[in-house]
């Protein structure tokens, strides 16, 4: 079955920050990671379900192959020491986008269903956040790999579940502060909620 796909995410990240100093050693800059915010994601599920070999006529086996859009952005604040009067202090936001593709398979008992899968994440765009600061700049990983585990319940085509996401990246790691990197090592953690139309189709 081919089907649709909405959810929402909380990303769960500490916060942290970062200390750029001068040739003589005095901190001029300081990078703080305030959080991380998903937007609402949408997209595509292919959906296959297997009932043959299994005694008990209530299990089944699934695969389900997603194709998602993600926007995010990751909020920062920018305090700059060079300043003559009190440090100017900015806030800073990075937007990122990707087509992500989930690739989960599992079981399904009556109308529970319990699966497990990688998630293969390709960098569409993002945001220049730092230009403004020529010694200061990041960038982004091309592919991103993470992890999800979910739970849910389906009523006919319709599909409810919660997953878990574990992202095997840091939040912002590639920063390059005088060409060496210099950036987060803090890895997101994500909690979403599902909700997947499917669509009878015949072969």
């Amino acid at each position: 079955m081919l089907g649709v796909k909405a959810s929402y995410s909380k990303s769960f990240v500490g916060s942290s920050e970062q200390l750029y100093d001068n040739s003589q050693n005095y901190v001029i800059y300081r990078l703080e990671l305030n959080r991380q915010q998903v937007f609402p994601t949408l997209g595509a599920v292919a959906y296959y379900q297997f009932t043959n070999g299994f005694v008990n006529r209530y299990l089944s086996a699934f695969a389900q192959l997603e194709a998602l859009y993600t926007y995010r952005r990751t909020h920062f604040t920018f305090e700059n020491y060079l300043t003559d009067a009190d440090p100017k202090l900015s806030t800073h936001a990075k937007g990122v986008s990707f087509i992500r593709f989930p690739l989960v398979g599992g079981l399904e008992y009556k109308s529970l269903k319990l699966g497990i899968g990688p998630i293969f994440s390709f960098l569409v765009s993002e945001e220049k956040v730092f230009g403004l600061y020529p010694t200061i700049d990041e960038q982004f990983r091309a592919f991103e790999p993470s992890a999800s585990i979910i739970a849910g319940y389906r009523v006919d085509n319709f599909i409810l579940d919660l997953s878990y996401e574990y992202h095997f990246n840091g939040v912002s790691e590639f920063i390059y502060y005088k060409n060496r990197v210099s950036g987060f090592k803090e890895q997101p953690h994500y909690v979403s909620i599902n909700a997947t139309y499917l669509f009878k189709t015949r072969y």
